[in-house]
């Protein structure tokens, strides 16, 4: 029986606590240093993105250039983020607004149909940098 001698060995050490996951949505909007992890909801993410986090970084959310970026959920889940971080401090660094979403799967289409356009079909990014490797619609990116 292995399980006594690790019991013994463990006797008067300290216990690790382990702490309970964050379960991230299929799809969202993704900021890093917003105060919730991500945004289900695009008008949540422009109320605090428009109002408070812009405001602070010197963007002028009227006139600022919107910048779309792809960006895979298996980075945000591991906190492998360094790159994504990089990209979106750099752009609103320049003046632009950033929007960064991701999705579970790969195909991109649903998340970009309900975050880079507003209700009445009006796309409300300048441009879009995917970052995922991929396809907007499934599969790897032709050469």
């Amino acid at each position: 029986d292995y399980v006594q001698p690790i019991k013994d060995a463990m006797v008067g050490k300290e216990k690790v606590e382990a702490v309970e996951p964050v379960l991230l949505p299929d799809k969202a909007i993704w900021h890093p240093v917003a105060p919730s992890i991500v945004f289900e909801n695009p008008e949540k993410y422009f109320e605090w993105y428009n109002t408070e986090f812009c405001p602070d970084a010197g963007i002028d959310a009227k006139t600022a250039p919107t910048v779309g970026i792809i960006l895979q959920k298996s980075h945000i889940n591991t906190k492998d983020d360094t790159h994504y971080v990089s990209l979106i401090s750099e752009l609103e660094s320049r003046g632009a607004r950033v929007v960064a979403i991701y999705s579970g799967g790969l195909d991109f289409s649903g998340p970009v149909n309900e975050y880079f356009y507003d209700a009445s079909g009006k796309p409300i990014v300048d441009t879009v940098i995917n970052l995922t490797g991929f396809a907007l619609v499934g599969g790897p990116a032709s050469q």
